[in-house]
């Protein structure tokens, strides 16, 4: 059996980049991603507080944008 926990918590947090063209892309700071202590490939949940959705990322490197679905949230 796996289980899944969580290891870190970044609350009300703006996404500080996202690029539609690039097949989804939000980007969180360094700073942020480090004090959380996610790393590349762990899983992420991006979640939208004021429409209630939620969607699981890959955490990756801080300085390049995260691909996948999560940016179109960011324009809500």
């Amino acid at each position: 059996m796996q289980r899944t926990l969580m290891n870190g918590k970044i609350h009300r947090a703006t996404v500080t980049q996202a690029d539609l063209h690039y097949v989804g892309s939000p980007t969180i700071g360094a700073d942020l991603t480090a004090a959380a202590d996610i790393v590349e490939g762990e899983q992420v949940h991006v979640v939208h507080v004021d429409a209630a959705d939620r969607i699981v990322a890959l955490g990756a490197d801080p300085s390049e944008p995260v691909p996948g679905a999560p940016a179109q949230m960011a324009g809500r």
